[in-house]
């Protein structure tokens, strides 16, 4: 039976931006205000925690289930604000990039041991908040 990682970070998901090229030193880097930076290390400080085991080396699976904020149009006062699907921007294979380069070295050697992933996204109801769900299983070969 292979181990089962269960971690639940309580961050708003911000996905993998694209990266910005230097006109003077022509390297590709992500501009130091952008929110990614912030949960990535939110990711990286609570796996860290709740998990002081070695890097894995196998093949990885791994599952996240993103809650995203509502938008204001989607707050009531009155009425039940259930778990709706979100289906628009940003996209779940962003969002999957990000969790997956935030936790390299931490759970895994590199990114391309993930052999089998599932992302998908809801925006959160009235009684909970945005994070981030994830469950990550080394295969044994």
């Amino acid at each position: 039976m292979p181990e089962i990682l269960v971690f639940t970070v309580h961050t708003v998901p911000v996905p993998q931006p694209r990266h910005t090229v230097s006109r003077k030193t022509g390297r590709a880097f992500i501009p130091s205000g952008n929110p990614i930076h912030q949960f990535k290390a939110d990711l990286k400080s609570h796996v860290r925690e709740q998990y002081s085991g070695p890097v894995m080396d196998g093949a990885i699976t791994l599952h996240c289930f993103f809650l995203l904020p509502r938008t204001k149009g989607m707050i009531w006062k009155k009425k039940p604000m259930p778990r709706v699907k979100h289906t628009k921007k940003p996209d779940t294979d962003n969002l999957m990039k990000a969790v997956k380069d935030a936790l390299t070295g931490i759970l895994w050697r590199d990114d391309s041991q993930v052999w089998y992933e599932v992302g998908c996204k809801e925006y959160h109801s009235g009684d909970e908040s945005p994070r981030v769900l994830i469950h990550v299983y080394e295969e044994l070969l």
